[in-house]
């Protein structure tokens, strides 16, 4: 769960809002049960075992998480802040490419 708290954090902190993902189709309820705004986009397909394709919503993830998540997501959001901080040279290289 660390792991996509984590990278829901780094999405937000980079401003990248649509976060388009390929999971198991259990995996994506659990993400709706936590209180990921999550979105099945397509049909499911074959890639290592059923995925479905899905979109989620980074800016809405802290607002909807479930209240014994939050705690968590604000240790690892301050956590992946103060990398950013430590390595601004980082930050740089992964701002999203504009269209």
């Amino acid at each position: 769960m660390s792991l996509y708290l984590g990278a829901a954090a780094v999405a937000r902190r980079l401003s990248v809002e649509n976060v388009f993902v390929l999971t198991e189709p259990r995996l994506a309820t659990h993400f709706a049960r936590l209180g990921f705004d999550i979105r099945q986009i397509g049909d499911p397909i074959e890639h290592r075992g059923v995925r479905v394709p899905s979109v989620l919503s980074s800016s809405k993830v802290v607002n909807n998480l479930r209240p014994l998540i939050k705690p968590l997501y604000a240790v690892i959001d301050r956590l992946v802040n103060r990398s950013f901080e430590a390595h601004p040279d980082v930050l740089e290289r992964l701002k999203p490419i504009p269209y």
